[in-house]
């Protein structure tokens, strides 16, 4: 909810962010399919993987026609800066990538026991806070200027 939150605020700045934003859903797409047309042949030299080249170059062609020259997604410590959210989200961060990936600690620990139970309250208000930001600030940005970005 966190990184959803920075989304919206990053967007909410103004038109060229939104836009910004948009676009990264065509150099994502590229690189997720991208991604897995190599595990199929890491796994399997031989396979077809005739679908999904025909995907990725579906999802190039309209990141042409969008006039998408980006070759990077956005970074979202750079967005997270840009709407004064660099400390927040790096704290959070650590914290959530620290729960979604396994470690050590999350592995072999009690996750319903302790202080890692304690974290769980923690955590979901959190999620709640952010995604009532997020939308108020969208609420608030539509009353002012309705639906389309700012220049």
């Amino acid at each position: 909810m966190l990184e959803l939150n920075i989304y919206t605020k990053y967007a909410l700045i103004g038109g060229s962010n939104a836009r910004a934003f948009v676009d990264d859903r065509w150099i994502d797409a590229i690189e997720i399919f991208e991604s897995f047309r190599n595990w199929v042949r890491l796994h399997d030299p031989n396979a077809s993987t005739t679908h999904i080249e025909e995907t990725i170059s579906n999802y190039q062609a309209v990141k042409a026609q969008q006039n998408v020259t980006r070759t990077r997604y956005l970074e979202m410590h750079t967005m997270a800066s840009a709407v004064g959210f660099q400390e927040e989200y790096k704290c959070m961060n650590k914290v959530a990538s620290k729960l979604v990936h396994p470690t050590a600690f999350s592995v072999l620990g009690a996750v319903d026991e302790g202080e890692l139970a304690e974290l769980k309250p923690i955590l979901f208000n959190l999620g709640i806070e952010y995604a009532l930001e997020a939308f108020n600030k969208v609420k608030q940005y539509v009353t002012i200027n309705g639906v389309e970005p700012l220049p």
